[in-house]
């Protein structure tokens, strides 16, 4: 293999250079689309059983009042509450800096996948 001079040495290693930064960039696009992908399943999932269990009708666990409470103190953009057949917010109402509801979602499902919060569920250890 010949001995290259600096500048052309240079030169080869800026583009390998930029070749890494196109693949790092790469993988960084398609892990942030997979988390987003997941995230989305959770949430359709955690909304199946919960719509599975409302429609139960020999369970009062999951009460329809119950979620429409909740959903009523929680959606706050029209189309969203329209959804559930709720009529759109006074703007009185509204905050005027909203906690974002994806934030409060995080919270919970990281309390869900970290398990911290109550142990009210949890099997007592053996």
């Amino acid at each position: 293999m010949p001995i290259l001079p600096p500048a052309e040495k240079l030169a080869k290693l800026e583009a390998q250079a930029e070749k890494l930064n196109q693949e790092i960039r790469r993988t960084r696009t398609l892990a942030q689309k997979k988390r987003r992908k997941d995230d989305t399943r959770r949430k359709i999932l955690v909304g199946a059983m919960i719509l599975e269990r409302m429609e139960a009708t020999e369970s009062d666990q999951w009460p329809k009042e119950r979620l429409i409470d909740a959903l009523d103190s929680f959606l706050i953009k029209d189309r969203d509450r329209a959804l559930f057949g709720l009529p759109p917010k006074p703007t009185s109402q509204q905050p005027a800096n909203p906690a974002r509801p994806g934030m409060l979602l995080k919270r919970a499902k990281e309390r869900v996948v970290t398990g911290a919060g109550s142990d009210r569920h949890r099997a007592p250890a053996a």
